[in-house]
């Protein structure tokens, strides 16, 4: 029975001693060791998003032949234990279902053919995002990213070319593993029909968001979204109700939303690689030079929202959401 004034840590439950052996065990790489003590809780008091509740988990095991102590870190994302609404959504519309698939199944398989930059770099040698530990369909267990000298820019700031070319780095190590696999995949089946992600992954690479069925919750946020752009289109500075071109633009809000149900669709023209889907500044975290101010390395996460789109789709919404008009006017051809 938990002591008066003390709350009850609702996520314990989530890991058994046997899970946080695993953990540990492909964390460190070696089983002989001894756990002395575990925490997992909430990452922050603040609620970070709907999709899932950020957890913060740290371990302290001693190992055999050394003789020493560590202390680990990680980072895990559960399925939101306290508001059934979020949990309601999230199941619904099987965003936890692809990160899950991604880290547990598709990133090995992305992983296969990594010629590794850096001779000293362990494991699977990718250079775009965490590691993961433990997979199961409810919470995930990956890398902290902070542990290793990482962090994230505030939120909502625009960023600047440097941040820009770090991510866009990243994100061509990213889709073009996607080429890659699917290019040694189809050579190595000897098969004339042409091996694609998509047609292996279908199971975790449907939409959550940008939906035409109606009753689908992502529809219903979808909609829910027109309305509200519909109201505060009126109130922009420059293109507010006395702007001439108004009630052309108001009424474009909901053509471009339903244009836009097609655009996330897989291209019939273009070749398709995976897609991280929601490039905002909190998905991407950055690794500094010892100014702190020049970015020299750059890690994405979240893959709930994940597509298969041709690889310029991202890099332009990426630049979209993450700047302003006018450095795009500046950077962009």
């Amino acid at each position: 029975m938990a002591s008066k004034g003390k709350k009850t840590n609702i996520y314990e439950s989530l890991l058994s001693r046997e899970d946080w052996t695993k953990i540990i065990a492909k964390k460190i790489k070696t089983n002989d060791f001894d756990i002395i003590k575990t925490s997992i809780g909430p990452l922050s008091e603040e609620q970070l998003g709907f999709m899932g509740d950020h957890l913060k988990l740290t371990a302290t095991v001693k190992l055999h032949e050394e003789k020493k102590e560590l202390n680990l870190n990680f980072f895990s994302k559960a399925l939101p234990q306290t508001n059934a609404t979020f949990r309601e959504y999230v199941d619904t519309i099987g965003a936890f279902v692809k990160e899950t698939g991604f880290f547990a199944d598709l990133l090995p398989d992305l992983n296969k053919y990594i010629i590794k930059k850096n001779a000293d770099i362990e494991d699977d040698g990718n250079t775009w995002t965490c590691k993961c530990y433990f997979s199961r369909p409810d919470i995930i267990v990956l890398e902290d990213l902070t542990a290793i000298g990482f962090k994230q820019v505030e939120d909502r700031q625009a960023l600047d070319y440097d941040h820009c070319i770090a991510v866009l780095k990243v994100l061509a190590d990213y889709h073009a593993s996607s080429i890659i696999l699917e290019e040694k995949q189809t050579k190595a089946m000897n098969a004339k029909k042409t091996y694609t992600i998509f047609d292996k992954y279908s199971n975790i690479l449907f939409e959550t968001e940008w939906v035409t069925t109606e009753g689908h919750p992502g529809n219903k946020f979808l909609n829910s979204s027109v309305k509200g752009m519909e109201t505060i289109v009126k109130y922009l500075p420059n293109y507010g109700k006395n702007y001439e071109n108004f009630k052309l633009i108001q009424e474009k809000v909901t053509d471009v939303s339903k244009m836009m149900c097609d655009v996330v669709k897989p291209s019939k023209k273009y070749r398709n690689v995976l897609c991280q889907g929601d490039l905002t500044v909190n998905n991407i975290f950055f690794k500094y030079k010892d100014d702190g101010k020049t970015p020299v390395e750059a890690r994405i996460i979240d893959f709930q929202v994940m597509r298969y789109n041709p690889p310029s789709s991202e890099v332009l919404w990426f630049l979209h959401l993450v700047t302003r008009k006018d450095f795009r006017d500046k950077h962009v051809d």
